[in-house]
């Protein structure tokens, strides 16, 4: 079983649960759907955000003065910039809720009709949600150290 090779092989072979993992996992797939679901709503206002965000900025630079001054700033390059934003946060934030919604309507379908292939599957997803998170705390923890670098540099020679 390749899953024993990541543990040594010091796992058994038992696909029993005791009533309180069943139950707390029942707790966590309810929970699961919730976010998967809230997390759609959350990504389907950002993406529609985005498609208003450059008319509201182009908007403001006629309203406003001192923003319509400003070169290009409020202009039809920082109105797609912003668009093309919010569509990669919307994009960004729709994987992970996908994933917690996947593991949550699979963990309940796997409790209520006892398929282990279905808690299975549920606890993949999850492990994928969290995996996508651990990742992109990488990679912003990354940028981070890069911006904190330059700074420095920057600070250096000037």
């Amino acid at each position: 079983m390749e899953i024993e090779k990541d543990f040594g092989g010091v796992l058994e072979e038992r696909e029993t649960l005791t009533k309180g993992s069943k139950h707390y996992l029942m707790e966590t797939a309810k929970w699961s759907s919730y976010f998967g679901i809230v997390g759609f709503i959350g990504a389907g206002l950002m993406a529609i955000f985005s498609l208003f965000a450059g008319t509201m900025f182009s908007s403001l630079s006629k309203i406003n003065p001192a923003m319509s001054s400003m070169p290009g700033a409020a202009g039809t390059g920082f109105s797609a910039m912003i668009t093309f934003v919010y569509l990669l946060l919307a994009l960004l934030y729709f994987f992970p809720s996908l994933y917690l919604f996947k593991s949550g309507k699979a963990l309940k379908a796997g409790l209520k009709m006892d398929d282990p292939n279905q808690i299975e599957e549920g606890l993949k997803n999850m492990k994928s949600n969290f995996k996508f998170w651990g990742i992109f705390s990488i990679i912003i923890i990354a940028i981070y150290g890069l911006i904190f670098l330059i700074g420095m540099a920057g600070a250096a020679f000037s």
